[in-house]
């Protein structure tokens, strides 16, 4: 107990976590086909590109690998152990673990060598995508594919980066209904978050408490599935009533369950 009897100690029956997201005006930038494994089967997958892993390694150092993200809203953050309802715009919700690494200090024009001096700490965010609506700007594009009620499930906590001198060095891993379905590391980032943060801070201020999202690993609904005749087979992709554990060495999981949109 603390100084003044008060209780300090908690059992998890005895409270309930919420998103460590420390206001609803924070913003999330995610980073784009960011993992070398992700990248290599998902472009497999979507249009029978063949690149290989020292191939891609070779664009990366030319300089000739195609940098691209976009923003997450914060109002669509969801707790530990809540539900997502499920998309009435898809047949093909899709799962993606991912480290956030959460800024400490006001960031403008940061340089990479000193990118780290900016981080706080880290949680998890599952980015939660439509598959079937493209990846243009139009009405169907990228925006509403990544921004929809409940696509951000994040948590369970911070934790702090003296807590983990190297993030790159982090398994991660995402079960559907009890089955792995992810199984990486943090090692196969293509752009560290250094990196994006001078990329990204050149023109846009960093405030503390907004968050990064370094990409996902292999293993998505979409990373497994073939597009023929521009279709891909629903069969792995989530439904209501599955289950999502999210999970990231020295972070913690993140539970999240799809359900019907009522």
């Amino acid at each position: 107990r603390g100084p003044r009897g008060e209780k300090l100690v908690y059992k998890f029956d005895e409270y309930t976590l919420r998103a460590p997201l420390p206001s609803k005006g924070n913003k999330i930038a995610m980073a784009g086909a960011n993992f070398y494994d992700h990248s290599i089967d998902a472009y497999k997958m979507l249009r029978r590109d063949t690149t290989t892993l020292e191939e891609l390694k070779a664009q990366v150092e030319a300089g000739e690998y195609r940098t691209w993200g976009f923003w997450k809203q914060s109002g669509f953050v969801r707790d530990p152990d809540s539900d997502t309802p499920y998309p009435e715009k898809t047949q093909r919700m899709d799962y993606e673990v991912e480290l956030a690494a959460v800024i400490g200090k006001y960031a403008k024009d940061a340089k990479e060598e000193n990118g780290m001096d900016y981080i706080y700490g880290y949680t998890i965010l599952n980015d939660l995508s439509i598959r079937d609506m493209g990846f243009g700007s139009g009405p169907d594009g990228f925006f509403f594919a990544k921004n929809f009620d409940g696509s951000a499930p994040m948590g369970p906590c911070i934790v702090t980066k003296d807590e983990i001198p190297d993030p790159y060095k982090l398994a991660m891993k995402q079960w559907v209904n009890d089955e792995l379905r992810q199984d990486g590391n943090m090692s196969s980032i293509i752009r560290g978050y250094e990196w994006w943060l001078e990329w990204l801070s050149r023109d846009v201020p960093f405030y503390p408490g907004d968050m990064i999202c370094g990409g996902t690993c292999s293993g998505t609904a979409m990373d497994q599935t073939p597009r023929i005749d521009g279709k891909t087979d629903p069969k792995l992709f989530l439904k209501p009533g599955d289950t999502l554990k999210a999970w990231i060495e020295g972070v913690g999981m993140l539970r999240t369950k799809i359900v019907q949109k009522e």
